[in-house]
């Protein structure tokens, strides 16, 4: 059988393996520390872009923010 003890505290995990190794409760103990997360490879942007070129793309064809929402969920919500 296997059991999985998660906590933040040290103090009370290593109170609770003294106290399961006093009363021969378990035969083997091991512990595990959890894996860090890999953390996403973040690249930054290209620089070289006008983003002034964008300014007014959508001055013919307003868009508001129910008419996005419908066009994205449609008949959802």
């Amino acid at each position: 059988m296997k059991i999985t003890i998660e906590t933040d505290n040290q103090a009370e995990l290593d109170q609770l393996m003294r106290w399961l190794e006093e009363h021969n409760f378990l035969e083997k103990i091991q512990i595990a520390k959890p894996e860090k997360p890999q953390l996403p490879n973040i690249q930054r942007g290209d620089k070289s872009v006008d983003p002034r070129g964008l300014e007014g793309m959508w001055k013919d064809n307003p868009r508001t923010l129910e008419g996005i929402r419908k066009a994205a969920w449609g008949d959802r919500l």
